[in-house]
């Protein structure tokens, strides 16, 4: 039964469909076990299945911000997908996944109160990586995140106009989300984060573990580069030649 199950529960996803992946980048150990419950009883599940049962679970729960009605409040792992008719300039079109990330604590608070909240870019590299996509087309300015003794205010940015990229974010993506079924740690949510990331291919990741897979990384590196050197600029209102 066991057998029977896993079959009908963790059946192959159709990954050339997404457009994902040559199979070599999947990990073919795995460092961890985890379990999955279902009605049958509890069963763990290998490697590539779990990376199947993660994706699978993206799709079944991706809604807009406004959808989500009960968002898990545990942690987790999330995923980001342009919307329909949405596209991201050269990081994505309808129906991608742009950004694979965790939640070690909560994913209500993750998602809602950062990554979907105004004056939180700073601290979200997934507003700072869309920001700086699409920096031209919504005439955003980056400025430093805090004030003169925040020592990452310029390589952690955030944009005058916060509110333009909140409205553009709410209104072009869909986030779902993973919960374990039973506790695992952090270290195991970030084994999972990786491998479903080599898997997905999420155009905006910039993670040192996985960045090297995604064709992407330096040109989004350079358009964030870009907003550095602007934020840099910025004088907190005291006349030139005064910084």
């Amino acid at each position: 039964m066991k057998g029977d199950f896993q079959t009908r529960f963790c059946e192959r996803l159709k990954l050339k469909c997404f457009g994902l992946l040559d199979q070599a980048t999947i990990p073919s150990l795995r460092k961890y076990s985890v379990v999955v419950r279902h009605a049958l009883g509890q069963f763990q599940i290998s490697n590539l299945e779990m990376t199947e049962y993660i994706a699978k679970s993206f799709m079944k729960t991706k809604q807009n911000l406004n959808g989500h009605k009960n968002y898990p409040t545990k942690p987790g792992i999330y995923a980001f997908t342009l919307a329909d008719n949405s596209t991201l300039e050269d990081f994505g079109k309808a129906g991608q996944i742009i950004y694979i990330g965790i939640a070690k604590y909560s994913l209500s608070d993750r998602d809602f109160k950062q990554h979907f909240k105004s004056g939180k870019t700073g601290s979200s590299t997934l507003r700072r990586s869309i920001g700086a996509a699409l920096k031209t087309k919504l005439k955003l300015k980056a400025i430093p995140r805090g004030g003169e003794n925040d020592s990452k205010r310029f390589e952690n940015y955030k944009f005058a106009e916060e509110q333009t990229l909140t409205d553009w974010m709410v209104s072009n993506l869909e986030i779902g989300y993973w919960t374990p079924d039973e506790p695992v740690s952090y270290q195991q949510l970030r084994d999972i984060e990786k491998d479903i990331t080599l898997v997905l291919k999420p155009t905006l990741d910039l993670d040192n573990r996985t960045r090297r897979f995604n064709p992407l990384a330096e040109k989004l590196d350079e358009l964030r580069n870009i907003c550095r050197a602007e934020a840099r600029k910025h004088n907190y209102g005291k006349p030139d030649g005064n910084r």
